[in-house]
């Protein structure tokens, strides 16, 4: 497991990794960018993969959440992203994050309310 400022970032499997955004963190756009280069060294590959993204509680990110989603946010190195997210205002900008990236990303992209039904789901992707 690698720790961030803001974040512990693990590895599940050969294509799957687990990023929890700590409860109160900042995520700033220097640390996020840092995030790619993490995934390929944890990993050992360049990629695609798999996500389960838990979101503490206060979580959120430096820069203005729309800005974020419409010029910052990669979705190159990813085939599907399972969310958990624990704060009821993070799930709205959560929400209004996945509608400006709907036509950026072409992978799926789950909301979960456990983290196993997160995992289940990103395994029976697998499968297909």
């Amino acid at each position: 497991m690698i720790e961030t400022n803001s974040a512990f970032i693990s590895k599940l499997d050969d294509n799957t990794a687990k990023v929890i955004i700590k409860s109160n963190a900042l995520l700033s756009e220097e640390e996020y960018n840092s995030f790619e280069e993490i995934y390929y060294n944890l990993m050992g590959s360049k990629g695609p993969f798999k996500f389960i993204i838990i979101l503490e509680h206060g979580a959120r990110i430096k820069k203005n959440v729309t800005s974020f989603f419409k010029k910052d946010y990669k979705t190159d190195f990813k085939m599907a992203e399972a969310y958990l997210i624990k704060d009821p205002v993070i799930k709205m900008f959560f929400r209004v994050g996945q509608k400006i990236l709907k036509n950026r990303r072409n992978y799926p992209v789950k909301e979960f309310n456990t983290e196993q039904d997160a995992l289940s789901w990103l395994k029976s992707l697998e499968k297909l």
